[in-house]
């Protein structure tokens, strides 16, 4: 079964901070990293995007707050878009 693309109409909201909790894990140099099995690392791989470090402590959490996540995760995970209100 193939889902087709989300237009752009369906999908209503990003993610913020508080919503990226269920997703990613903070170390104790403050860097966020997605936690293993999640959509989210699943689209962290797939698009190359950064380790994080200290100069670039929020590379993962980042590129999860924009339309083209939000439009992966009701492509890929449709409970999971749903749990985190973007449909």
């Amino acid at each position: 079964m193939t889902t087709q693309a989300p237009k752009a109409s369906q999908v209503i909201n990003i993610l913020g901070w508080r919503d990226l909790a269920t997703l990613l894990k903070q170390d104790n140099g403050n860097r966020y990293t997605a936690r293993t099995g999640t959509i989210a690392e699943q689209y962290i791989n797939e698009n190359g995007y950064r380790t994080p470090s200290r100069a670039w402590p929020n590379s993962h959490a980042t590129p999860l707050m924009t339309k083209k996540f939000a439009k992966y995760v009701i492509l890929h995970d449709e409970p999971m878009a749903k749990l985190l209100k973007i449909i």
